[in-house]
């Protein structure tokens, strides 16, 4: 689903029901960049909840032991969380940053992004679900699938999370829009941009740079995802089992490139503009939830 995140990182499920009110635009109709009394009033208490630290790790514990005693009834006695699970909801300790020697991890980390459930955080296989025959596996499947519905029909959504009427997706839009627009992050990307000129790298936004790396790293993405959706599930497969020679010489002269690129991006200040472009798409956000 579509997801809108206020400053205290408040998660705004956006319910499309059609023929309901709530300020939803009709189709081919502009999208509105306001908000009705109704979704100020569920965003202000879905960013009221998101802050109770105890009922988030609350709700995630009992959304955990659900999953487990809903599997356990379903057969699977000896039933484990999958490895990294995070047991319902958003979590709130921030993303680990990617290390510097992989660069932005666009070309470098491929088997990180697209590996799937099958692969543990440290790139093994769920051991649980390995042990499992092909048809046992089948089962889990559609068992833990409908333990996870039923979860949601027990407990509810996780604290900060909301569901609302209307396609809320305008007023995000609109945010971003004013961010991009705002002299402070204006000022503050013609300075970096002046600074990667002078390191090598022709680029007038963060944003355009790194489009251009996506561009140069999605053949080797969808030859990993390609590679991974032909093979049975929970089977490990490693990028460098599916580049012939020649492809595994232009990702490494790739990966080289995009460490380059990295280290320029922090010299310059990327990492501190990038999180200044966040504050503002929050603050614009704050400022439109409130009616502004």
């Amino acid at each position: 689903m579509p997801m809108l995140r206020s400053l205290a990182a408040v998660a705004v499920a956006m319910a499309m029901a059609s023929g309901c009110g709530g300020g939803e635009a009709a189709p081919g109709s502009a999208k509105s960049t306001s908000l009705t009394d109704e979704q100020r009033t569920a965003l202000a208490k879905a960013r009221r909840d998101s802050l109770d630290k105890n009922a988030v790790a609350n709700y995630q514990r009992n959304h955990s032991q659900f999953l487990i005693d809903c599997m356990r009834r379903a057969g699977f006695s000896d039933f484990r969380l999958p490895p990294g699970f995070s047991g319902g909801g958003s979590s709130t300790a921030p993303r680990e940053p990617v290390p510097a020697q992989d660069g932005f991890g666009l070309s470098t980390r491929i088997e990180e992004m697209f590996g799937g459930q099958d692969d543990a955080a440290d790139g093994t296989v769920d051991p649980y679900y390995a042990s499992l025959s092909p048809a046992r596996r089948t089962a889990y499947d559609g068992s833990f699938a409908d333990c996870q519905r039923k979860a949601r029909q027990e407990l509810g959504p996780p604290p900060g999370m909301v569901t609302v009427r209307g396609d809320l997706s305008g007023v995000q839009e609109e945010a971003e829009r004013r961010a991009a627009a705002d002299p402070r992050l204006a000022s503050a990307t013609k300075t970096w941009s002046s600074c990667m000129a002078r390191e090598g790298f022709q680029a007038a936004t963060r944003k355009e740079l790194m489009a251009g790396l996506e561009q140069r790293a999605r053949p080797f993405w969808e030859l990993y995802r390609s590679a991974k959706a032909q093979a049975p599930r929970g089977t490990r497969v490693r990028l460098a089992d599916v580049l012939d020679e020649r492809q595994q010489a232009e990702l490494t002269k790739l990966q080289q490139y995009e460490r380059q690129v990295a280290v320029a991006d922090d010299r310059c200040g990327g990492r501190q503009l990038g999180r200044l472009r966040d504050q503002l798409v929050d603050e614009h956000l704050r400022k439109l939830e409130e009616g502004g």
